[in-house]
């Protein structure tokens, strides 16, 4: 599925998106979207190094309110992206899925 927040007062430009939230039923193919896809090659090992922390943190029950702070996005069509804060929003472990939900704030078209 496919939630979507467009500016209603910019009709003419084509309607801005606000907000973009896909979901998909079955986890994407080995060739699909990946998250490191997406991020600027020198801000990969700073992610995995704050994800890993996450996960450490998780797997001994400890909290971490650890945020990954002022990284870029290359999106297809939409150019550069800089992430102000990325934070972690749960830790999901069932049968064989486990799963990472995580926000990104202060979006800016770069």
């Amino acid at each position: 599925s496919v939630k979507m927040n467009v500016d209603l007062h910019t009709s003419q430009q084509g309607y801005h998106v606000r907000k973009l939230l896909f979901s998909f039923k079955e986890p994407t193919a080995e060739d699909g979207l990946k998250l490191f896809s997406f991020l600027k090659r020198r801000y990969r090992v700073l992610v995995e190094d704050w994800l890993q922390e996450h996960v450490n943190s998780w797997y001994h029950g400890v909290d971490c309110d650890e945020k990954c702070l002022g990284i870029k996005l290359s999106l297809s069509g939409l150019g550069s992206i800089f992430v102000g804060e990325m934070s972690v929003l749960g830790i999901w472990s069932q049968e064989e899925q486990f799963t990472l939900d995580l926000e990104m704030k202060n979006l800016l078209k770069k």
